[in-house]
């Protein structure tokens, strides 16, 4: 839709599934990410299309021996980075601090902020796991 301007949150993996769906192709399912024309063409909010983003980074603590793995989930507001392996994280509030400078995770009296943070990060991250074939035992 011609002027038509979005904050809405996307990602790289939104890319794939929006050439295939301009093409007509159709999206499998089982893709991570979502076509965006929608959002395009302003048939649907321009403000929502996903709830969160997630970027997962190797090698993020430069020169570390261990290669730490990190991981970041931005809901629009909250941006929390955990460094798999290690008690390090950050949370920002990115409506009181865009520019990332106040890191809350430090701070105390935080926890309930940060037991939410958690559990937003951990559900985003399982959102991106292939859970593989239907079982056909419940065990």
């Amino acid at each position: 839709q011609a002027g038509l301007r979005s904050d809405a949150l996307v990602e790289t993996v939104d890319v794939a599934p929006t050439l295939m769906d301009a093409c007509g192709l159709g999206v499998p399912p089982e893709m991570q990410g979502r076509s965006l024309l929608p959002l395009m063409r302003g048939e649907v909010d321009p403000q929502v299309h996903k709830k969160a983003v997630v970027c997962e980074y190797r090698e993020a603590m430069g020169g570390h021996p261990d290669n730490t793995h990190a991981s970041m989930v931005f809901d629009g507001r909250y941006k929390s980075i955990f460094y798999h392996g290690h008690e390090i994280a950050e949370l920002f509030d990115h409506a009181e601090d865009p520019e990332e400078y106040r890191n809350l995770w430090l701070e105390p009296g935080n926890e309930a902020l940060k037991l939410a943070q958690m559990r937003a990060h951990m559900n985003a991250l399982m959102a991106t796991v292939d859970v593989g074939p239907p079982r056909f035992v419940n065990y």
